[in-house]
């Protein structure tokens, strides 16, 4: 699978990337999969875990005493100066020649699709809302 960005195609302040990043810090890594840190104020950490692992992933994750453990971080939203992405940080268990091509590609597409939904999922929490082409206020 290839490290890449997903771009969410809005953009947004300051203060509201601080409103999303307190919404993560509150949703927390063990109830949300969210962690976030005022010191490194532009990066919010997505983590998976076995709760809420799609399918083709699932084996990533596990409880604390199998392999894997319970929680693997495979992203970072990105502030990016006001217009957000999500940076996809592939494990390498996750790349040939452990995995085919297939298997790559289905495992890749289901990852994005995940990232996309906790990037909504947090979105949702923080009371935020955009759509495409919105222009923040202020």
């Amino acid at each position: 699978m290839e490290d890449r960005n997903l771009d969410f195609g809005i953009e947004m302040t300051a203060e509201q990337w601080a409103e999303l990043g307190r919404a993560a810090d509150a949703l927390g890594a063990e109830e949300a999969g969210f962690a976030w840190d005022e010191g490194r104020f532009d990066e919010i950490r997505v983590l998976l875990r076995e709760e809420d692992a799609p399918n083709l992933l699932r084996d990533w994750v596990g409880p604390e005493e199998t392999y894997g453990g319970a929680e693997l971080e495979v992203a970072h939203f990105r502030f990016n100066g006001g217009r957000p992405f999500a940076e996809l940080e592939i494990p390498d268990f996750a790349r040939p020649p452990v995995v085919t091509e297939d298997e790559e590609r289905a495992m890749q597409h289901e990852l994005e699709q995940w990232v996309r939904g906790k990037w909504q999922e947090l979105m949702r929490s923080s009371g935020l809302h955009f759509e495409r082409g919105h222009l923040p206020q202020g």
